[in-house]
């Protein structure tokens, strides 16, 4: 009988041995010495173009090296003082280093004319208990409200030069 709590004992002992070891484990090496999901060759993502107009595809250009084989949750925000937030994303490229265009959202058709950039949050769930987050920004860029604005420049020069030459 002795013998029997004696190894029962011994079981419990290693049992709970065991899930704290993978709790440390998971809780303060995972993800930070071992298993990396994402490396950063920049902190800057920078945009394809300086200036878009509503509805334009906003592609992101970025260096980086993805190290584990998870999905990734992604949020994206535009910023000139005022947030708006885009549609998540979710990735799942493969393990590998990248170094190109990605289009990522479209400009919404409400807003405004302004200097913005792009912030982001990409998410990894690396194990049951934790989740590793990295932020990331754009440059800024300009977004123009108008898309006919190059043409009502035209069209307000030549009606100046028709005004000048006749009259």
């Amino acid at each position: 009988m002795k013998e029997r709590l004696f190894i029962l004992a011994w079981v419990c002992i290693t049992i709970v041995a065991f899930g704290m070891g993978l709790l440390f484990y998971w809780s303060f090496i995972d993800g930070k010495y071992v298993n990396v999901p994402l490396t950063f060759n920049s902190n800057q993502v920078a945009t394809e173009k300086q200036t878009y107009k509503k509805g334009d595809p906003v592609a992101i250009q970025w260096d980086y090296c993805k190290g584990v084989d998870t999905v990734s949750d992604i949020s994206i925000t535009l910023t000139d003082g005022i947030i708006y937030f885009l549609p998540p994303i979710k990735s799942n490229r493969t393990v590998g280093c990248y170094n190109s265009f990605t289009v990522i959202t479209k400009i919404p058709d409400a807003i405004k004319s302004g200097d913005y950039k792009l912030d982001g949050t990409i998410t990894f769930k690396i194990n049951p208990i934790k989740n590793i987050n990295y932020k990331v920004e754009s440059n800024m860029f300009w977004i123009d409200e108008n898309d006919d604005m190059q043409e009502q420049i035209d069209l307000n020069t030549e009606r100046i030069d028709y005004l000048t030459n006749n009259l």
